[in-house]
């Protein structure tokens, strides 16, 4: 609470020396343009370990540099105006990884309690989402939005919800909120927002690795500058389909990077695909340690996960579902599902 009243403090103290204009930093009307934000005082608290490309408070999360207090909450606009203070501004999270690097953070520092705000809202337009630092497009759809039991995805709430929130009680996924409402405080450090937040109105697969001039062999396409075959030609086991796989040069597909999972969720999506898809996730050797064909280890948690609109969050079948698939019905999450189960599979190889 110390760290919570000084924070509150230093907000206030720069609130009321600054003048209520529209001229100044702290009450320009979104989307703020200034972007140079004043540095402040924070000997109160030990500034992060040498070495580090953050400063202050700022802690190194993955790419990114951020700053969470839990105890310290308010609305939208007042979270944003403690992150100004402080040289930062709510999270831009259109690196998907990005969240997933967040809430790793959350669980392993007992953060998980509060739900908190990030940097995306649809105040200008109702429906367009953007993030407010760079007003850069919000990408909907997973892996960033979550769902509630009725599991129609978010965002619902229309024109009385404009603010965007990692929901504690979905796991950490982006919901759209009332921006009234009160929640806690996660800061990024602008200095170090990442080359993908400084680009505005890009695809989702302009965030993942650019495609070269090589190409996929047949019946393989490119999507997000990787080979897939989304294979809706027999449904069957898990075994099965990696037989079928490698019998066309490839493996079933690793999903391991959160913004080539939203790029195929945009590729079923538009294609009008609505099938249940084998991917090459398995704990079959060891229950509850979930691998790739390559031996890399699978992503736990949010943003790769699904719960079907559930307090509980997939992996979830122990002994009896010990293969990973994507499912129509929950937003393209991956799901675990007894091998033996038939589905249709995705592919991957390499470029040619």
């Amino acid at each position: 609470m110390e760290r919570a009243a000084y924070l509150l403090w230093l907000f206030l103290a720069f609130a009321s020396a600054a003048p209520n204009s529209d001229t100044s930093p702290y009450y320009t009307t979104w989307p703020a343009t200034d972007t140079t934000w004043p540095r402040t005082d924070t000997t109160p608290y030990e500034t992060t370990t040498p070495g580090s490309r953050c400063t202050d408070i700022f802690e190194e999360v993955g790419d990114h540099c951020i700053f969470v207090d839990e105890s310290l909450s308010g609305s939208w606009q007042d979270m944003r105006d403690v992150c100004h203070v402080l040289g930062g501004d709510l999270p831009n999270l259109q690196d998907a990884n990005f969240l997933a690097d967040i809430k790793d953070y959350l669980n392993n520092h007992g953060y998980t309690g509060p739900s908190y705000w990030v940097g995306s809202n649809d105040q200008i337009t109702e429906g367009v989402w953007q993030w407010v630092n760079d007003h850069s497009q919000v990408k909907l759809g997973t892996p960033l939005w979550g769902d509630l039991s009725d599991r129609h995805q978010q965002p619902t709430g229309g024109s009385a919800e404009n603010c965007g929130v990692l929901l504690s009680g979905d796991h950490y996924f982006m919901h759209d909120e009332s921006c009234g409402l009160s929640h806690s405080l996660i800061c990024e450090q602008y200095h170090f927002q990442g080359t993908e937040a400084e680009q505005a109105d890009i695809s989702r697969t302009d965030v993942v690795k650019p495609v070269t001039q090589m190409s996929c062999p047949s019946p393989y396409v490119i999507v997000a500058g990787k080979c897939i075959f989304v294979n809706t030609l027999a449904e069957t086991s898990w075994e099965s389909h990696k037989t079928s796989c490698e019998s066309l040069g490839g493996h079933m597909i690793k999903l391991n990077d959160a913004n080539e999972l939203g790029a195929v969720f945009d590729y079923l999506t538009q294609s009008g695909v609505a099938h249940n898809f084998w991917i090459g996730a398995t704990d079959d050797h060891q229950e509850g340690q979930w691998f790739w064909h390559d031996g890399s280890r699978v992503r736990e948690g949010t943003p790769f996960w699904g719960d079907y609109g559930t307090s509980s969050q997939n992996p979830r079948g122990g002994v009896l579902e010990n293969c990973g698939m994507i499912t129509a019905s929950d937003h393209y999450f991956f799901d675990d599902e007894d091998c033996g189960a038939a589905h249709y599979v995705i592919c991957e190889t390499d470029m040619t």
